[in-house]
């Protein structure tokens, strides 16, 4: 276990969570061949086991006590659904059981866990407890400028960005593509790449500042999550570097982890959080602000406006999403006093919830005129709408 290591309890309040047996199978991709079970409320599926090579559905995942059980007849795979999710994604129970939990709690749409302290971490921090964080902020910056640098957007997550719209305006910003474990048609050999850009980091830093970004053994920590997404400050320091599930060949396939991920609070502690496009020239000048949620929104109401007949005198900020407002708030307001605000969250439940307290803030910062604008009906947000005009058709792997 690690210093700060998960709790049992945590994951049997996750566990708990999940009682619907054909979503974690969908979730999981073991949908194909299954069948109901007779009698039960639960299916057969082929087992998910590495070693098994399951082509008959013989793996019985069911709903027992309350909690998802599994049970192969035939490999003898057996146990809760943490077993599943292991035996799913290749993990190796209990060295990677922090990891099934949090696959656990992405499929169960429950927040990510915020790691509590284990005995000998608690005890370290009683003894130092002014103690700086292990990454400062300037060192964080330059070493994700490094990053950014050494790994440009240029192969398949840089297809998927266009067939969204929106690839221009991210290299623009100076988004990144970490190289892929696996590489497809559009990359070189990407685990070359890898060690080689993690080389030239090492060589610039201390292995402690590459905590949010490479395993110990040189790895990347949630190596699908390759898209780079820089948050700047006013100055343009990057104070977050968010990454994101790629896009594959311009498809929306599901992760196997929360879509975006940050570095872990409990390694780096940025201070005030910054909108996205708070560094943005158009700010300045701008007559109006476009609050988003999500960089890649930011981006499409910018691609959007550039090819407008007549384009507006407008910048374009975004919040991570509709629960962070509380920690962005200072950052947007900021720069609203006299000036149009269109509030333009997504179109969900979510994004409804949260336009009538943001809108109250906006306004009562000074705001000249506050709405709500929409992407058009049948369209969740921005980004869907640059990748039906500009995007180019998507296409399967």
């Amino acid at each position: 276990m690690t210093a700060l290591a998960m709790r049992r309890d945590d994951a049997g309040d996750v566990k708990r969570a999940l009682t619907d047996v054909g979503r974690v199978v969908l979730a999981l991709g073991l949908d194909r061949g299954a069948k109901r079970q007779t009698g039960g409320h639960g299916l057969v599926i082929c087992c998910p086991a590495p070693d098994h090579g399951d082509r008959t559905p013989s793996c019985s995942v069911t709903l027992a006590g309350g909690t998802i059980r599994v049970n192969c007849f035939a490999c003898g795979l057996r146990g809760d659904v943490f077993h599943l999710i292991a035996a799913a994604e290749g993990l190796t129970l209990p060295r990677d059981f922090s990891r099934a939990v949090e696959r656990a709690r992405a499929i169960a749409n429950m927040a990510p866990a915020e790691p509590r302290p284990s005995a000998r971490a608690e005890r370290a921090e009683r003894a130092e407890p002014d103690g700086p964080p292990k990454i400062d902020p300037a060192t964080f910056a330059a070493s994700a400028a490094a990053v950014l640098e050494l790994c440009p957007l240029r192969s398949s997550v840089a297809v998927g960005l266009r067939a969204r719209g929106i690839l221009a305006e991210a290299q623009r910003d100076g988004w990144g593509e970490l190289p892929a474990d696996r590489p497809g048609p559009f990359e070189g050999d990407g685990r070359s790449e890898l060690a080689a850009a993690l080389e030239a980091l090492r060589a610039m830093f201390e292995p402690a500042s590459l905590r949010w970004l490479f395993n110990d053994r040189g790895g990347l920590i949630w190596s699908e999550h390759r898209l780079l997404i820089p948050w700047r400050d006013p100055a343009g320091r990057v104070w977050g570097l968010q990454r994101r599930y790629a896009p594959v060949y311009g498809d929306e396939a599901p992760a196997r982890a929360p879509k975006y991920v940050w570095p872990p609070s409990h390694v780096y502690d940025p201070g005030p959080r910054h909108a996205y496009g708070v560094d943005s020239p158009d700010l300045d000048g701008a007559k109006e602000i476009w609050l988003a949620e999500g960089a890649a929104d930011a981006l499409a109401l910018r691609a959007l406006n550039r090819v407008a007949r007549a384009p507006r005198s407008m910048a374009a900020l975004a919040v991570p999403g509709v629960a962070t407002w509380p920690a962005f708030r200072a950052s947007v307001l900021t720069h609203v006093r006299g000036r149009v605000v269109h509030v333009s969250l997504d179109a969900d439940k979510a994004g409804d919830e949260a336009v009538a307290l943001i809108a109250r803030d906006v306004a009562a910062a000074g705001a000249r005129l506050v709405d709500r604008p929409k992407p058009p009906a049948g369209l969740k947000d921005w980004a869907e709408l640059s990748a039906r005009l500009f995007g180019l058709e998507r296409r399967t792997q």
